[in-house]
């Protein structure tokens, strides 16, 4: 078997006027996040990224467009993030993975949030599209390259 030299996820950034949806996680000491995963080795990112949320937040996702790549260096993982819309309905969260759900404002985004997750949401509000950042540690503000 051959061992990947990195991992491939992809996140969703849904915006309701000023305001972003962020999922809080049980992992990674409960931070804030944009819903997502990983890519599975026989899907497509669209795929992955539409299969993610349908399991984190049971609501079915149309993909806008492409935000940019975001590679963390430390734990070699690149996530494509992307624009997505949410079909109307409740969420029905995966609580084994998700404890809470929540729209913030863009302006008043939680402290218990990544670098990468912040500058993805920035970069989505201010149109920054098709970006490579690069993140070389945890607390990184990231350098695009």
């Amino acid at each position: 078997m051959v061992t990947p030299i990195f991992t491939l996820g992809v996140l969703g950034a849904a915006y309701k006027d000023d305001r972003v949806l962020l999922v809080k996680t049980n992992y990674s000491g409960e931070k804030w996040q944009l819903p997502g995963g990983y890519v599975e080795s026989y899907e497509s990112a669209d795929e992955a990224l539409r299969r993610e949320i349908m399991e984190e937040l049971g609501l079915s996702s149309t993909i806008l467009g492409f935000i940019g790549t975001y590679i963390r260096q430390q734990d070699h993982n690149i996530v494509l993030a992307f624009e997505i819309a949410l079909s109307d309905g409740l969420f029905q969260i995966q609580e084994s993975e998700i404890s809470d759900i929540r729209y913030f404002n863009i302006n008043g985004l939680p402290n218990e949030i990544s670098n990468r997750t912040r500058k993805i949401v920035n970069d989505a509000m201010n149109q920054q599209r098709g970006k490579v950042c690069l993140f070389k540690s945890k607390d990184d503000f990231g350098i695009t390259i």
